[in-house]
């Protein structure tokens, strides 16, 4: 009968065990058990196999324990909702930090482009130079090999750091174009070389930025150029082949390639 508790059913069954060794060895026994029963304890001499029972009869002897733990497990679960809506709101703000931080660095490039066009007036050279190594550091492309893995360039979505990657091989080659023209106005013949060595590093990291199949003509040519200044005919004399049998791949590549033939 489903109606008749497991307890009460554990009662009965004592009463009637086949071996007298297994019943009630007195009625005070039973009446203990009786009295557990309507008292909601676990029963002293029959086994109640029941465990939803037990935990039954134990909230109903401590109301208030359980009530308090259910306060607790609902607190839990609103303290478990408030910090995961906390750090949805935390990556949120991370990515909008994100990109202004993208939003700056697109705008000081274009204040570097603008120096770096007035290709006669040394100061300015210097000036946009500076301003280069500026806008870089936003994402301490110089300082950090491992830039790409930084915290600000992951929380951008694909698009946006595709369009960064673009921009920084542009601005690479923009700081390894003015590095030559340091070079080529240098009088001390060390100095010379360092300038152009280092202006060669940068067309490096711009590589890294664009890939094998990717290389944009302003680049192949200014690695030609740099190679050539340094008296590495060889090396220059591969990146012009390779310019020969390479396209525009952007407007920005079209620019920075008529910006170096205007010189």
């Amino acid at each position: 009968n489903a109606s008749i508790p497991p307890a009460v059913e554990a009662i009965v069954l004592r009463c009637l065990a086949a071996d007298p060794a297994q019943r009630y060895q007195s009625a005070a026994e039973l009446g203990e058990d009786l009295r557990c029963q309507l008292e909601h304890r676990p029963l002293k001499h029959a086994a109640n196999p029941s465990l939803w029972e037990r935990c039954q009869k134990f909230r109903r002897r401590h109301p208030r324990l359980t009530s308090m733990t259910s306060v607790a497990a609902g607190f839990c679960v609103l303290i478990v909702g408030l910090t995961a809506a906390f750090a949805m709101r935390e990556d949120a703000h991370r990515h909008l930090q994100a990109k202004q931080a993208l939003t700056r660095f697109e705008d000081d490039a274009q204040n570097a482009y603008f120096l770096l066009n007035a290709r006669t007036a040394t100061n300015q050279v210097d000036e946009g130079a500076d301003a280069c190594r500026a806008t870089l550091g936003h994402f301490q492309v110089l300082e950090n090999p491992a830039w790409r893995d930084g915290p600000a360039v992951r929380r951008l979505s694909a698009d946006e750091r595709e369009r960064l990657e673009q921009e920084v091989g542009q601005m690479l080659v923009l700081l390894a174009h003015a590095q030559q023209l340091k070079g080529e106005r240098e009088t001390d013949a060390v100095r010379k070389e360092e300038w152009f060595k280092e202006g060669v590093q940068y067309c490096s990291l711009a590589s890294d930025c664009f890939g094998p199949e990717q290389m944009p003509l302003a680049l192949l040519k200014q690695q030609g150029e740099l190679h050539q200044k340094l008296g590495e005919r060889e090396q220059a004399q591969r990146y012009f082949e390779r310019a020969k049998q390479t396209e525009f791949k952007s407007a920005q590549d079209r620019y920075l390639t008529a910006r170096a033939l205007a010189e």
